[in-house]
């Protein structure tokens, strides 16, 4: 089983967790909150995946399978990391506007 440790504080986190698991095979999946933490992490088959690589592997699970895999090529995943830095450093902002619990951090 997978798990997906996110923050649990996170408006906008919590609403892409909720797509996710809305699109995804059911019972896949383990779900752990944390407060406070900074980017996703994607547990499974002993390997930790981060940021952008957790979010391409979720997306294999989804009937979004080439857009994952797209994000997991080696040439476009530096620039999935930049995007994902970019839009983790503003999540709070993105919660606000989107009217969900704003992070804390």
């Amino acid at each position: 089983m997978t798990t997906i440790v996110y923050d649990g504080d996170c408006g906008f986190c919590q609403l892409c967790i909720d797509w996710f698991i809305s699109n995804s095979k059911p019972n896949k999946f383990k779900l752990e909150k944390r407060k406070k933490l900074t980017e996703i992490i994607v547990i499974s088959k002993n390997q930790k995946l981060y940021g952008a690589k957790g979010i391409g592997y979720l997306l294999k699970y989804t009937k979004y399978k080439v857009i994952g895999d797209f994000i997991c090529c080696c040439f476009v995943l530096p620039f999935a990391n930049i995007v994902y830095k970019i839009i983790a450093k503003h999540r709070s902002k993105i919660s606000f506007i989107l009217k969900k619990q704003v992070c804390k951090i």
